[in-house]
């Protein structure tokens, strides 16, 4: 029997292929759809906000960090978190979702593991991003529960989910917000931290009005946002809340918020 050159480079493939199998244990280790997070990587938003309080000198200024919209922009992210342990100042960061681009849990290892790099604190805020594929389970598993709050030096924070698109809910759980920034007294600072700003394109008009209502009758006195990819810092609504919202690190840029007495300060750094 004459075998001819094709039939040969097809069994040399077909070899080839067969023994790169053999070689590699996890050849399939990153399937989008894959959730399996290490026990020392779960609940790192509640490990983090322990640190954090840890640190609490009972002192009424506070300054952090915000950034957002991260995707897959993981060089310049850890250029930024360089620079932000080299300032004595920040004590805190967080990050206004979107850690991830398509939700694959090798995105959010990457994600981790430069956040390793951070010598302070720092706390995540799920983003619609986030949402795809499996990445709300993902997120879930690594960081805890998408909405949440927490104390920290007499100031409220308030982490809102408020995906809708993407989020088979479909509507944010307005009554949470509600009810989480109502339960303290008026003189409580208070700070939520949400990905889409409530002007963003996935909230429609009767959501934008449920949202800031909510934060204007409840003082909440800033809220904290991603998803345009553009700076702003301002009054939006001209009412009792001020809104910030970071520009994406598609260079390196992130947000140094200070408030002191009451005041808030919010400096666009840009390396």
């Amino acid at each position: 029997m004459t075998i001819n050159k094709y039939q040969i480079w097809q069994v040399a493939f077909i070899i080839l292929i067969y023994s790169t199998l053999l070689s590699c244990e996890k050849v399939f280790e990153f399937s989008p759809y894959q959730v399996d997070v290490a026990s020392n990587k779960k609940e790192t938003n509640a490990k983090q906000i322990k640190k954090l309080q840890n640190n609490d000198d009972g002192s009424s200024k506070i300054v952090f960090a915000t950034v957002s919209d991260t995707h897959y922009h993981y060089t310049n992210l850890g250029k930024i978190i360089e620079d932000i342990n080299d300032d004595p100042e920040i004590e805190f960061l967080v990050i206004v979702g979107d850690i991830a681009d398509q939700g694959i849990q090798k995105e959010y290892e990457i994600f981790y593991n430069i956040m390793e790099g951070l010598k302070k604190p720092y706390i995540t805020i799920i983003g619609n991003h986030d949402y795809k594929t499996n990445g709300e389970l993902i997120y879930k598993e690594m960081y805890g529960p998408t909405s949440f709050d927490f104390m920290y030096k007499n100031t409220h924070f308030v982490g809102f989910d408020d995906t809708f698109w993407e989020n088979d809910n479909c509507i944010p759980d307005f009554d949470w917000l509600d009810n989480t920034t109502s339960k303290y007294e008026a003189n409580t600072y208070q700070v939520v931290m949400a990905h889409i700003p409530p002007f963003g394109d996935q909230f429609t008009s009767e959501a934008e009005i449920i949202y800031k209502n909510i934060l204007s009758k409840n003082n909440v006195n800033l809220s904290l946002h991603g998803h345009t990819h553009g700076f702003y810092f301002g009054n939006y609504y001209k009412d009792s809340v001020t809104y910030s919202v970071n520009e994406w690190p598609k260079v390196p840029v992130y947000n140094k918020v200070t408030i002191n007495n009451n005041e808030i300060e919010v400096q666009k750094i840009n390396l």
